[in-house]
């Protein structure tokens, strides 16, 4: 994803461990995938889910849940 606050690319991460389970992520398929990074991709281009201040101190993202 790239992070136009630091002209950047960065790193985006699903997961695999959430409370008490660890995620099979081999078990989601690459549609479901690939649409959780749409949106992330989405929303720093859009600057429509994190502040401008935050965005220049974000290098990497952790997706946590992939189903909202």
């Amino acid at each position: 994803v790239f992070n136009k606050a630091l002209n950047k690319n960065i790193s985006v991460y699903l997961s695999e461990f959430r409370n008490r389970y660890k995620r099979l992520t081999g078990a989601i398929s690459a549609g479901i995938k690939s649409a959780a990074l749409s949106k992330v991709k989405e929303h720093f281009k859009n600057s429509s889910l994190f502040k401008e201040k935050d965005i220049k101190l974000i290098e990497r993202v952790t997706i946590i849940n992939i189903f909202y």
